[in-house]
């Protein structure tokens, strides 16, 4: 693979779909496709990969809000996740859990994504299946503050 995958993820930063920022890389390098598919990244026929995204919090999709089997929880997680945004101390929350396992987090990327279609839910994108690690880290350290 020419390309390493934290140049991809991190220089392919824009608004699609919905008016929220994402990542979308454009190839048809088949190598690349495949080696991006095996760390969770989702393929489109069209000729773009993107990476692997979490949804940590919605309060607007039933599906979503029951991810913890407790609406409760849902929104005072929502609300923890959303005040941290609104301080511009999410990010800072995010390295302050990934610094504690930074063995595991080594070389590890994401994006916090934004946008107005994304005021009732929070998503993250990583640049490999690691984010869902991540998704559980971030409610263990929500649940023992």
């Amino acid at each position: 693979m020419k390309k390493k995958i934290v140049e991809i993820f991190n220089d392919n930063l824009e608004y699609v779909y919905y008016a929220r920022s994402g990542i979308v890389y454009h190839t048809r390098n088949s190598e690349e496709i495949y080696y991006l598919k095996n760390k969770g990244w989702k393929y489109n026929k069209i000729d773009s990969v993107s990476p692997p995204t979490i949804t940590i919090c919605d309060i607007c999709d039933c599906e979503k809000i029951m991810q913890y089997n407790n609406a409760r929880f849902n929104l005072a997680y929502f609300l923890f996740i959303k005040k941290l945004k609104e301080n511009n101390k999410l990010d800072n929350f995010i390295k302050n859990i990934i610094n504690k396992k930074n063995i595991y987090y080594k070389d590890f990327h994401y994006h916090i994504s934004d946008g107005p279609i994304l005021e009732n839910s929070v998503r993250i994108k990583g640049i490999d299946n690691r984010i869902n690690t991540l998704k559980i880290d971030l409610v263990k350290e929500f649940i023992k503050d």
